[in-house]
């Protein structure tokens, strides 16, 4: 009897036992970072702070978190496993602490070491699914990846907005018990290939060591990973990078002036909240159908489009002044970024060598991290100078700013690849 084989689409189709581990860790870790997403109210109504200390604890969260290419540099020569553990451990401990500390500096300090830790462990755990997922199924994980995030972050606050004011305590206690223990599950998920080394230096000199009987023979220093790859040199993942940035500024100033305009408009905090709830009731229900219609589609050209979608959808915000019309327009920029999310980190592992995506995919995360510094600010400043349809006309601007630079990136990729292929 002749047994049936799986087709190779099929066989290539079906992502690794362990990047669903993988999957497993986002979501339990978004279970157990969610508790940040309420640190504003937690130190101005239940500690009694006021909203500039708030503001400030809030930075120094958003400034440990530029540390994110430290971690993937970590990743890269330890292995991403033993930082998710140790960085996830420390990220506990820092949680538990806010909620247990009183004194300013003590809470700020708590802040800053829980940005820090978080994003060392999820560029870790990112440089770990670039590990062990075939290339041509990454998009498709890094979607999965964010769905799985959105879902933590939407389930985990039904709990909080109704114990944050009488037991916050026990939310910080279960917010770092859960992280502690994303930290024991992570270290028990296979992290795949082991990166090469990355000092070069090293690995050269040991060409000129002659091998030993019945070991291998040294490395070809041509093969070793660069420290500054092809696509960085040829110009397309500088492009990408500030096309992100522009996407994420968008994303971040919303905080400051999506409220701001509800309230020009006579609407209330209410629709705020159910407003923005349409956004993570989307990412829900979409993101996986539309995972399988962009798998397998240029990632650039994505990005181009999810970059002019975010800025439109911000962009219609001036033409709202209803409750409906403010949804339609979070719905516009929603549907860009769920196309934007996992595209760029798909691209980012495209771009770079073997052995370096840790760095590359933390210096990718920290576009998002600078762009939660600066926005939220700007933001301020450039409502009391100019208003809000400038500034709106301005979102829209940025929009079609980043969907150039990625149409560029595209470009310069296409060009480098050209080359390539005309030298061999």
């Amino acid at each position: 009897m002749t047994s049936i084989q799986p087709s190779p689409v099929q066989a290539t189709d079906r992502l690794p036992r362990s990047y669903w581990q993988l999957w497993t860790l986002s979501l339990l870790t978004a279970l157990g970072g969610f508790i940040v997403l309420f640190l504003t109210p937690y130190l101005t109504e239940s500690l009694g702070h006021s909203p500039v200390f708030a503001g400030l604890a809030i930075t120094c969260f958003g400034a440990g978190t530029l540390a994110a290419p430290l971690g993937g540099i970590l990743a890269d020569r330890f292995g991403p496993r033993p930082i998710m553990l140790t960085a996830q451990l420390p990220s506990a401990a820092a949680l538990l602490a806010l909620g247990h500390v009183r004194h300013p500096w003590l809470i700020v300090t708590c802040a800053g070491l829980a940005g820090l830790t978080t994003s060392t462990a999820r560029a870790a755990r990112t440089a770990m699914i670039t590990n062990i997922v075939p290339a041509a199924q990454r998009l498709k994980a890094f979607s999965y990846t964010y769905w799985a995030t959105n879902i933590g972050y939407g389930v985990a606050p039904l709990a909080t907005g109704v114990l944050i004011d009488h037991h916050s305590a026990w939310l910080f206690t279960g917010s770092a018990a859960i992280t502690a223990a994303c930290a024991l599950f992570g270290y028990r998920i296979p992290q795949g290939h082991p990166p090469p080394m990355p000092d070069a230096a090293a690995a050269a000199s040991a060409v000129h060591r002659p091998a030993q009987p019945g070991q291998a023979a040294p490395p070809d220093p041509s093969a070793l990973p660069r420290r500054s790859p092809a696509a960085w040199r040829c110009g397309s993942l500088p492009y990408a990078l500030i096309g992100s940035f522009l996407v994420c500024l968008l994303f971040k100033q919303a905080s400051v002036t999506l409220p701001v305009s509800l309230q020009a408009d006579g609407l209330s905090s209410t629709v705020y909240g159910t407003t923005l709830a349409v956004n993570g009731v989307l990412i829900i229900a979409l993101q996986v159908p539309l995972t399988r219609w962009l798998t397998g589609k240029n990632e650039n050209r994505i990005l181009a489009v999810a970059g002019a979608l975010v800025g439109l959808g911000f962009g219609l915000t001036a033409l709202a002044d209803t409750a409906s019309t403010y949804t339609l327009t979070v719905v516009v920029w929603t549907v860009g970024e769920m196309l934007y999310t996992p595209a760029f980190a798909t691209l980012t592992a495209r771009l770079t060598p073997d052995g370096r995506h840790g760095y590359y995919q933390g210096i990718a995360a920290s576009t998002t991290s600078a762009a939660g510094l600066i926005a939220p600010a700007t933001a301020g400043l450039a409502l009391t100078a100019v208003g809000l349809i400038p500034w709106w006309g301005l979102c829209t601007a940025l929009g079609a700013l980043s969907a150039v630079l990625f149409l560029k990136a595209s470009q310069r990729s296409a060009h480098s690849s050209s080359l390539t292929q005309t030298a061999e």
